[in-house]
């Protein structure tokens, strides 16, 4: 997580599922002793991503499948 981010959020584990119904689930387990879970719903990523860290919500768009992962074009490796 960036560094900004995590002062903003706290240390943690977050875990994103979308339900069979199609809604998602955010949890966030806080490491900090004393700090008890997280659970919220969402109907939609655009719903979710005021609520998670920028890294968590754009990987949590990759595994969807609903961004593409970037690509680096190959380059040739003479003269090194």
């Amino acid at each position: 997580m960036k560094w900004d981010d995590r002062k903003r959020w706290g240390p943690g584990y977050w875990c994103v599922i979308r339900s069979a119904s199609g809604k998602l689930v955010v949890y966030q387990d806080r490491l900090a002793e004393g700090d008890a879970p997280k659970v919220a719903i969402d109907d939609s990523f655009e719903a979710m991503q005021p609520h998670v860290p920028s890294n968590i919500y754009e990987t949590a768009l990759l595994k969807a499948g609903l961004k593409e992962a970037p690509r680096f074009s190959e380059a040739p490796l003479e003269g090194i």
